[in-house]
């Protein structure tokens, strides 16, 4: 899936890049930089982990919490229909593991997710129209990170959390007005798929005098919507 966007983005970076050469347009609406705020949500993912000693895995469960995201993008229109664009996301998402072990039900945590993604977007209107929806693919990478102060609380019951990076790649639609020749308004809805994070945990769980030990089979893919709003600023020629 990743390696299909990669193929993608690079696709569509030269048909810009062969647009833009065979049309001239004027500079002063060329790069855009915009700033967004919205809401983010990933839902949970449940494993199946397995545990010595027992033919039955383990089902743990990563439950994430909606939390608010924000960020900036930095879009250079390329020719009448296409454009790059680099995303810097945060998205404070809370976390929790539940049912790492025997008698530790819920462990929450305070919980980061740093993206860095670089998309290709597609608008079907002319560059020159007020109001252009478009559609987006892009990849990069994700940062899971745990606070501190939720390490320290993990550490008392015997559970080291670390944070993790993960590739990450990502499709999604928007739209954007045009206010005046200066800046305008968008709205966008993304879906930024990630491998599933360990944050440091085995992926099976052992058995120490009779004491399962805590694991995390960490395996597939995970699924964040990122909806947003946000304005947007002509850089100028």
């Amino acid at each position: 899936m990743l390696k299909y966007l990669a193929v993608s983005c690079l696709t569509f970076s030269l048909c810009a890049g062969v647009s833009s050469a065979q049309v001239r347009l004027a500079d002063d609406d060329r790069w855009e930089v915009s700033f967004f705020y919205g809401v983010a949500s990933a839902g949970d993912k449940a494993a199946a982990t397995p545990v010595d000693g027992q033919d039955l895995p383990r089902l743990v469960v990563l439950d994430f919490a909606s939390g608010y995201t924000t960020g900036v993008r930095i879009t250079e229109n390329r020719g009448r229909h296409f454009g790059a664009e680099l995303e810097y996301g945060f998205a404070n998402q809370p976390m929790a593991l539940i049912d790492l072990r025997p008698g530790l039900g819920r462990l929450d945590s305070d919980h980061r997710i740093h993206s860095l993604t670089y998309s290709i977007l597609f608008y079907p209107l002319e560059r020159d129209s007020r109001l252009r929806p478009y559609v987006s693919a892009g990849i990069g990478t994700a940062f899971f990170q745990v606070s501190g102060d939720s390490k320290a609380e993990a550490s008392t019951e015997g559970i080291e959390l670390k944070d993790r990076w993960k590739l990450a790649g990502g499709w999604g639609a928007g739209v954007k007005y045009r206010v005046n020749p200066n800046w305008g308004v968008r709205v966008d809805l993304r879906n930024q798929i990630t491998g599933v994070p360990d944050y440091g945990l085995p992926s099976r769980s052992s058995t120490f005098q009779g004491s399962v030990r805590p694991a995390f089979n960490a395996d597939g893919s995970l699924s964040s919507w990122h909806f947003s709003a946000g304005v947007f600023f002509y850089l100028g020629g």
